[in-house]
């Protein structure tokens, strides 16, 4: 629910021209059957899909620890 929430985010500061500033803090998408199931990464892939689309500038701070596939949400490096 939150990649979803996140994508209409993106895609609302898109539309208005505000510039999309994440802090990151994130150990990347959860794996296994159970997430499978929810269809976690179908949602994740929303977010990614409203990140590539976005033509804001985009700016990612690393706070702690970020990797996978969740940084590349992020607009990671």
């Amino acid at each position: 629910d939150s990649a979803d929430k996140a994508a209409r985010f993106i895609q609302t500061c898109d539309a208005f021209g505000i510039p999309l500033l994440f802090l990151a803090d994130v150990p990347g998408f959860m794996v296994g059957t159970a997430v499978e199931r929810q269809g976690i990464i179908r949602h994740g892939a929303k977010m990614i899909a409203a990140m590539s689309d976005a033509t804001v500038p985009k700016i990612c701070v690393v706070v702690r620890k970020a990797y996978g596939a969740g940084l590349y949400a992020m607009a990671g490096p």
